[in-house]
Protein backbone atom coordinates (compact mmCIF):
# COMPACT_ATOMS: atom_id res chain seq x y z
CA UNK A 1 0.00 0.00 0.00
CA UNK A 2 0.86 3.60 -0.77
CA UNK A 3 2.32 5.30 2.25
CA UNK A 4 0.78 8.88 2.82
CA UNK A 5 2.92 11.24 3.48
CA UNK A 6 0.56 14.16 4.24
CA UNK A 7 -3.04 13.33 5.16
CA UNK A 8 -5.71 16.45 5.56
CA UNK A 9 -9.10 15.44 6.97
CA UNK A 10 -12.18 18.06 6.95
CA UNK A 11 -9.89 21.64 7.36
CA UNK A 12 -11.67 24.71 7.49
CA UNK A 13 -10.69 28.41 7.38
CA UNK A 14 -12.78 31.33 6.97
CA UNK A 15 -12.17 35.31 7.22
CA UNK A 16 -15.39 36.41 7.88
CA UNK A 17 -18.38 35.68 6.16
CA UNK A 18 -16.13 33.46 3.67
CA UNK A 19 -15.22 29.78 3.91
CA UNK A 20 -12.25 29.75 2.09
CA UNK A 21 -11.44 26.26 2.94
CA UNK A 22 -14.76 24.11 3.47
CA UNK A 23 -14.05 20.94 4.71
CA UNK A 24 -11.01 19.48 2.35
CA UNK A 25 -9.88 16.18 2.94
CA UNK A 26 -6.94 14.98 1.21
CA UNK A 27 -4.34 13.03 0.49
CA UNK A 28 -0.82 13.77 -0.46
CA UNK A 29 1.70 10.09 -0.66
CA UNK A 30 5.04 9.91 -0.95
CA UNK A 31 7.21 10.52 -3.87
CA UNK A 32 4.42 12.21 -5.93
CA UNK A 33 4.18 15.52 -7.54
CA UNK A 34 0.39 16.48 -6.54
CA UNK A 35 -1.33 19.06 -8.49
CA UNK A 36 -3.84 21.30 -6.65
CA UNK A 37 -5.63 23.86 -9.15
CA UNK A 38 -8.59 25.56 -9.71
CA UNK A 39 -9.76 29.40 -10.33
CA UNK A 40 -8.53 32.60 -8.91
CA UNK A 41 -10.08 33.08 -4.84
CA UNK A 42 -10.57 29.30 -5.10
CA UNK A 43 -8.69 28.82 -1.59
CA UNK A 44 -5.86 27.34 -2.99
CA UNK A 45 -2.84 28.91 -1.42
CA UNK A 46 -5.13 29.32 2.02
CA UNK A 47 -5.03 25.72 2.52
CA UNK A 48 -1.29 25.16 1.67
CA UNK A 49 -0.99 28.50 3.90
CA UNK A 50 -2.90 25.74 6.71
CA UNK A 51 -0.57 23.29 5.60
CA UNK A 52 2.45 25.04 6.35
CA UNK A 53 1.44 26.55 9.64
CA UNK A 54 1.45 30.31 8.60
CA UNK A 55 -2.37 30.49 8.66
CA UNK A 56 -4.40 28.75 12.02
CA UNK A 57 -7.00 26.40 10.60
CA UNK A 58 -10.18 26.80 12.28
CA UNK A 59 -11.19 23.42 12.81
CA UNK A 60 -9.89 19.59 11.21
CA UNK A 61 -6.41 17.69 11.14
CA UNK A 62 -3.78 17.53 9.66
CA UNK A 63 -1.06 14.29 10.01
CA UNK A 64 2.34 15.01 8.19
CA UNK A 65 4.60 11.88 7.99
CA UNK A 66 2.43 10.14 10.45
CA UNK A 67 2.52 12.77 13.53
CA UNK A 68 -0.32 15.25 14.22
CA UNK A 69 0.95 18.52 13.18
CA UNK A 70 -2.61 20.80 13.43
CA UNK A 71 -1.31 22.66 16.37
CA UNK A 72 2.46 22.88 15.14
CA UNK A 73 3.62 26.85 14.06
CA UNK A 74 5.08 27.22 10.71
CA UNK A 75 8.77 26.74 12.14
CA UNK A 76 7.86 23.26 13.73
CA UNK A 77 6.29 22.35 10.83
CA UNK A 78 9.91 23.84 8.48
CA UNK A 79 11.92 21.66 10.69
CA UNK A 80 9.61 18.51 10.77
CA UNK A 81 10.50 18.83 6.71
CA UNK A 82 8.00 21.09 5.10
CA UNK A 83 9.51 24.03 3.04
CA UNK A 84 7.15 26.05 0.83
CA UNK A 85 7.86 28.43 -1.78
CA UNK A 86 5.58 31.47 -2.18
CA UNK A 87 3.31 32.99 -5.10
CA UNK A 88 5.64 36.68 -4.88
CA UNK A 89 8.80 35.60 -4.73
CA UNK A 90 10.50 35.84 -1.42
CA UNK A 91 14.33 35.77 -1.42
CA UNK A 92 17.13 38.95 0.26
CA UNK A 93 17.72 40.47 -2.79
CA UNK A 94 20.66 42.45 -1.35
CA UNK A 95 22.10 39.08 -0.51
CA UNK A 96 24.58 36.80 -2.73
CA UNK A 97 22.69 33.63 -4.11
CA UNK A 98 25.43 31.76 -2.18
CA UNK A 99 24.24 34.03 1.27
CA UNK A 100 20.31 32.82 1.10
CA UNK A 101 21.05 29.75 0.11
CA UNK A 102 23.37 29.44 3.01
CA UNK A 103 20.93 31.10 5.43
CA UNK A 104 18.36 28.60 4.70
CA UNK A 105 21.26 25.70 5.67
CA UNK A 106 21.80 27.22 8.89
CA UNK A 107 18.19 27.34 9.74
CA UNK A 108 17.71 23.28 9.07
CA UNK A 109 20.53 22.82 11.26
CA UNK A 110 18.86 25.36 13.66
CA UNK A 111 21.85 27.00 14.99
CA UNK A 112 25.25 28.61 13.66
CA UNK A 113 27.31 26.07 15.62
CA UNK A 114 29.60 29.33 17.07
CA UNK A 115 27.76 32.81 17.98
CA UNK A 116 31.30 34.65 17.56
CA UNK A 117 31.82 33.34 14.29
CA UNK A 118 30.30 34.60 10.84
CA UNK A 119 28.36 32.22 8.72
CA UNK A 120 30.30 33.04 5.84
CA UNK A 121 33.40 30.87 7.27
CA UNK A 122 31.25 27.73 8.61
CA UNK A 123 32.46 25.47 5.81
CA UNK A 124 29.79 22.86 6.30
CA UNK A 125 26.97 25.64 5.31
CA UNK A 126 28.69 27.39 3.02
CA UNK A 127 29.93 23.65 0.89
CA UNK A 128 26.04 22.65 1.09
CA UNK A 129 24.55 25.63 -0.43
CA UNK A 130 26.99 25.78 -2.92
CA UNK A 131 26.12 21.74 -3.81
CA UNK A 132 22.25 22.98 -3.65
CA UNK A 133 22.63 25.81 -6.37
CA UNK A 134 24.70 23.76 -8.38
CA UNK A 135 21.96 21.05 -8.08
CA UNK A 136 19.48 23.59 -9.48
CA UNK A 137 22.08 25.07 -12.31
CA UNK A 138 23.13 27.91 -10.57
CA UNK A 139 26.42 27.62 -9.43
CA UNK A 140 27.92 30.08 -11.84
CA UNK A 141 25.63 32.54 -9.59
CA UNK A 142 27.05 32.11 -5.93
CA UNK A 143 28.61 35.45 -6.24
CA UNK A 144 25.40 37.29 -7.98
CA UNK A 145 23.37 39.68 -5.35
CA UNK A 146 20.20 38.07 -5.64
CA UNK A 147 18.35 41.40 -6.75
CA UNK A 148 20.53 40.77 -10.12
CA UNK A 149 18.66 37.91 -11.27
CA UNK A 150 16.12 37.77 -14.27
CA UNK A 151 13.05 36.95 -12.70
CA UNK A 152 12.83 33.24 -13.64
CA UNK A 153 16.62 32.46 -11.82
CA UNK A 154 14.95 34.44 -8.75
CA UNK A 155 12.32 31.85 -9.19
CA UNK A 156 15.01 29.14 -9.66
CA UNK A 157 17.06 30.61 -6.63
CA UNK A 158 13.48 30.15 -4.27
CA UNK A 159 14.07 26.75 -5.13
CA UNK A 160 17.12 25.97 -3.92
CA UNK A 161 16.33 27.99 -1.02
CA UNK A 162 13.13 25.76 -0.24
CA UNK A 163 16.05 22.58 -1.26
CA UNK A 164 18.62 23.73 1.39
CA UNK A 165 15.49 23.24 3.82
CA UNK A 166 16.47 18.84 2.91
CA UNK A 167 12.59 18.85 2.84
CA UNK A 168 10.26 15.89 2.65
CA UNK A 169 7.47 17.71 1.14
CA UNK A 170 8.10 20.73 -0.90
CA UNK A 171 4.92 22.96 -1.27
CA UNK A 172 5.14 25.44 -4.24
CA UNK A 173 2.96 28.22 -4.95
CA UNK A 174 2.83 28.87 -8.82
CA UNK A 175 6.66 28.43 -9.39
CA UNK A 176 6.08 29.39 -12.97
CA UNK A 177 4.29 32.77 -12.25
CA UNK A 178 5.75 35.19 -14.42
CA UNK A 179 7.70 33.80 -16.53
CA UNK A 180 8.72 33.19 -20.08
CA UNK A 181 8.34 30.28 -22.23
CA UNK A 182 12.01 29.09 -22.19
CA UNK A 183 12.20 30.07 -18.00
CA UNK A 184 9.01 28.24 -17.73
CA UNK A 185 10.50 25.24 -19.89
CA UNK A 186 13.44 25.01 -17.68
CA UNK A 187 11.87 24.69 -14.28
CA UNK A 188 9.77 22.25 -15.49
CA UNK A 189 12.10 19.73 -16.44
CA UNK A 190 14.08 20.80 -13.47
CA UNK A 191 10.76 19.67 -10.99
CA UNK A 192 10.75 16.17 -13.76
CA UNK A 193 14.04 15.98 -12.22
CA UNK A 194 13.15 16.18 -8.94
CA UNK A 195 10.30 13.45 -8.87
CA UNK A 196 10.44 10.71 -6.41
CA UNK A 197 13.67 12.84 -5.05
CA UNK A 198 10.58 14.59 -3.32
CA UNK A 199 7.19 14.41 -2.32
CA UNK A 200 5.64 17.67 -4.24
CA UNK A 201 2.49 19.75 -3.53
CA UNK A 202 2.26 22.39 -6.09
CA UNK A 203 -0.63 24.97 -7.42
CA UNK A 204 -0.31 25.88 -10.95
CA UNK A 205 -2.43 27.70 -13.31
CA UNK A 206 -0.17 26.49 -16.69
CA UNK A 207 -2.05 23.54 -17.07
CA UNK A 208 0.32 21.88 -19.73
CA UNK A 209 2.59 22.17 -17.17
CA UNK A 210 0.13 20.86 -14.84
CA UNK A 211 -0.39 18.01 -16.84
CA UNK A 212 3.09 16.64 -18.04
CA UNK A 213 4.70 16.96 -14.36
CA UNK A 214 1.48 15.63 -12.22
CA UNK A 215 0.70 11.87 -10.62
CA UNK A 216 -2.21 13.16 -9.31
CA UNK A 217 -4.19 16.43 -9.66
CA UNK A 218 -6.98 17.87 -6.87
CA UNK A 219 -9.33 20.57 -8.01
CA UNK A 220 -10.45 23.47 -5.58
CA UNK A 221 -13.52 25.63 -6.60
CA UNK A 222 -14.64 27.72 -3.78
CA UNK A 223 -13.07 26.17 -0.62
CA UNK A 224 -14.35 23.37 -1.65
CA UNK A 225 -12.13 19.95 -3.37
CA UNK A 226 -14.88 18.67 -6.70
CA UNK A 227 -12.52 16.06 -7.42
CA UNK A 228 -8.88 14.16 -7.10
CA UNK A 229 -7.48 11.74 -9.50
CA UNK A 230 -4.75 10.90 -12.38
CA UNK A 231 -4.61 13.37 -15.37
CA UNK A 232 -6.81 11.21 -17.24
CA UNK A 233 -8.96 11.65 -14.71
CA UNK A 234 -9.01 15.05 -14.30
CA UNK A 235 -9.38 15.77 -18.12
CA UNK A 236 -12.17 13.31 -18.51
CA UNK A 237 -14.60 14.62 -15.14
CA UNK A 238 -17.50 16.83 -16.53
CA UNK A 239 -17.69 18.53 -13.04
CA UNK A 240 -13.73 19.80 -13.44
CA UNK A 241 -14.82 20.83 -17.20
CA UNK A 242 -17.62 22.71 -16.80
CA UNK A 243 -16.68 24.45 -13.78
CA UNK A 244 -12.25 24.94 -14.40
CA UNK A 245 -10.75 23.65 -17.70
CA UNK A 246 -13.28 23.99 -20.25
CA UNK A 247 -14.34 21.72 -23.31
CA UNK A 248 -11.19 22.22 -25.16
Amino acid sequence: MTDVLLRIKDLNKSFGGVLATDNVTLDVEQGEIHALIGPNGAGKTTLISQISGILESDSGEIEFDGKPITRLKAPARSLMGIARSFQITSILKDFTCQENVALAVQAHFGHSFNIWKPVASETNIQNRAISVLDSIGMSEHCDTIAGELAHGEQRQLELAIALAMDPKLLVLDEPLAGMGRLDSAKIIEFLKGLKQKFTILVIEHDMDAVFTLADRISVMVYGRLIASGSPDDIRGDSLVRSAYLGKD
